[in-house]
C-alpha cells in the first residue's frame, strides 16, 4: 500500500479488515449492552428480512440543519483508552500533538471541504473545529469539524449521495484510493463504511460513518476495523489501532454467544 503512496497516486488510503463468525440470536439482544458499552453517539439499528444492522458509530458524516446549514465532522487519529487516569492523559496528549495523525486528519478535512463546497453557497465553507480530542469509552479520537450552507436550489439527498462514501473511510484522492481498496482488500465491505440515518419531512436529517457497525446475514456475523495509511504509518500501530477499536465489541460478542 505504501508502495502506492510512494508512487503517488494516493496520500492516504484506508484499509479495513473483516472479523466473521457465525452467530444465533438477534443482535437486538445485545443492543443496550453495545450501546451502553461504546456510548455511541451515532447509534442505529436496521433490519431487512434476513440482514440486521447495529451501529455503535462515533461518527458524524453529514448532518442537515435548519437554515440549510451542513456539518460533518470527520475522524482521524485514535488513541487507546486506560483505565489509569494518568496513564489516560498521557494517551490523549499523545494523539493531541501527533503531526502523523494531524496531516491524516488534515487530508481528509480537504476532502470533505471540496465535497461540500460543490453543492455550498459560495464562501461559507469553514472549519470551525480541527484537531479536536474526543474520549469515547474504549479510545481517543481527533475530530474536525466542517460547515456549509446549502445552495437554495439543492436538494439535501443529492448532497449526501454524492458525498458518499465518506472520505475518511476512502483516503484522498477519493476515487483513487477506493480503486486501490477493492483490489488489496479482495471483498465487499458490505454496509459497513456506508451510512445510516434519516431525513425529516423539512430536510434537516442526521447521517453517521457506519464504522463499530455490526452486520448479521442470516446466522453469519461480521464486523470491520481499519484505519488511514500515510507514507509514515508503522503497520504493527496500524494493526493494534484496529483492536483498540472493536476488542471490547469483540469481547462481548464472544460473552453473548457463550450464553445462547
Amino acid at each position: 500500500m505504501q508502495e502506492y503512496i510512494k508512487a503517488g497516486d494516493c496520500y492516504q488510503i484506508n484499509l479495513t479488515q473483516e472479523f466473521k463468525t457465525k452467530c444465533t440470536g438477534n443482535l437486538t439482544d445485545i443492543s443496550h449492552e453495545l450501546w451502553n458499552l461504546t456510548n455511541a453517539p451515532y447509534a442505529g439499528y436496521l433490519n431487512i428480512n434476513n440482514f440486521e444492522l447495529l451501529s455503535c458509530s462515533p461518527e458524524l458524516f453529514i448532518e442537515f440543519n435548519d437554515n440549510n446549514n451542513m456539518i460533518t465532522r470527520p475522524i482521524k487519529g485514535t488513541m487507546p483508552r486506560y483505565t489509569d487516569p494518568t496513564q489516560d492523559q498521557i494517551s490523549r496528549k499523545k494523539l493531541q500533538n501527533s503531526q502523523k495523525d494531524q496531516a491524516e486528519n488534515l487530508m481528509i478535512v480537504d476532502l470533505l471541504r471540496n465535497d461540500l463546497s460543490i453543492y455550498a453557497k459560495t464562501g461559507s465553507v469553514k472549519t470551525p473545529k480541527l484537531f479536536e480530542i474526543e474520549s469515547f469509552n474504549q479510545v481517543h479520537h481527533m475530530v474536525s469539524e466542517i460547515s456549509a450552507t446549502l445552495k437554495d436550489d439543492v436538494n439535501p439527498f443529492e448532497v449526501l449521495l454524492s458525498a458518499m462514501p465518506g472520505g475518511s473511510i476512502t483516503g484522498a484522492p477519493k476515487i483513487r484510493a477506493m480503486q486501490i481498496i477493492e483490489e488489496l482488500e479482495g471483498a465487499s465491505r458490505g454496509a459497513y463504511c456506508g451510512s445510516l440515518g434519516y431525513f425529516n419531512y423539512d430536510g434537516t436529517g442526521v447521517w453517521n460513518i457506519l464504522i463499530r457497525s455490526i452486520q448479521k446475514y442470516q446466522d453469519e456475523l461480521s464486523i470491520w476495523a481499519g484505519g488511514g495509511i500515510t507514507i509514515a504509518s508503522e503497520a504493527e500501530a496500524e494493526y493494534q489501532e484496529c483492536f483498540d477499536k472493536v476488542s471490547a465489541m469483540l469481547d462481548l460478542f464472544k460473552t453473548w454467544q457463550k450464553s445462547e
